[in-house]
């Protein structure tokens, strides 16, 4: 079980808005300079769109998260139990639940693949997908960018998020249900592909289930990255 945080309610609420805010924001910029791509027939680079999407999410997270964290005056090892017993004991159990869970969440993919092309439902793959798939990842930053935002920035700063904050604080309001599904759907919806809301929506499951074992974000952290880890192996083997 999880301990209990001591931010209200309100707070999240406006940290979840400033957040979403900035991230509609961040989507809105990408439309407009997607159209101006198009009408001087040179396309929005991908790169450019990568960046703004990071930056207004979790760029802006990170900002809210530290800011989140000084007001409480909560220190980091509350919620990343660094200690040698806690941190082998989240990593022995996010690695054994990954041999199990990210199969499943890819062939889920592959099956939600399946059925909206029967379905005649084209589904837009992210742009970090994108990227790889038409080759447009440009220079050796780049690459090295991507990488330590899939591996890295993604996994810390959405599991603090989805599973630290909005995940702990809807189920100490007395939610628990609400807490397990909502943020794991929204974690799913944040994604924006109809592809992977079935997949992901299971994914963020199993790593609620996880934080809860654990009461350690270490835990569903690692998962992550090992899961963006294996997906971006073979999305780039694939693609080459």
């Amino acid at each position: 079980m999880i301990s209990k945080k001591p931010w209200s309610p309100d707070d999240v609420a406006k940290f979840l808005i400033v957040l979403f805010g900035f991230s509609t924001v961040g989507l809105i910029v990408n439309q407009i300079l997607a159209g101006i791509g198009h009408a001087s027939h040179d396309g929005l680079p991908p790169f450019i769109s990568f960046l703004v999407g990071t930056i207004t999410f979790h760029g802006v997270a990170l900002v809210l998260i530290v800011e989140l964290f000084y007001r409480y005056s909560i220190p980091l090892n509350s919620m990343l139990k660094f200690e040698f017993p806690h941190l082998i004991k989240a990593l022995a159990l996010a690695g054994g639940l990954a041999i199990i869970v990210i199969p499943i969440t890819i062939a889920l993919a592959q099956v939600c693949s399946e059925v909206l092309e029967k379905l005649s439902l084209n589904s837009e793959p992210q742009t970090l997908v994108k990227m790889i798939q038409e080759k447009k990842v440009y220079s050796i930053w780049q690459k090295h960018v991507f990488i330590f935002t899939v591996l890295i920035i993604a996994p810390i700063i959405e599991e603090t998020v989805f599973r630290g904050i909005i995940y702990s604080t809807i189920k100490q309001m007395g939610f628990p249900k609400l807490a397990l599904f909502g943020t794991s759907f929204l974690f799913a919806i944040v994604h924006g592909n109809l592809m992977i809301l079935i997949p992901l929506t299971f994914l963020a499951i199993t790593l609620s289930w996880l934080y809860e074992l654990t009461d350690n974000l270490i835990a569903p952290i690692f998962m992550h990255a090992l899961f963006n880890g294996v997906n971006l192996y073979f999305l780039m083997n694939n693609s080459s």
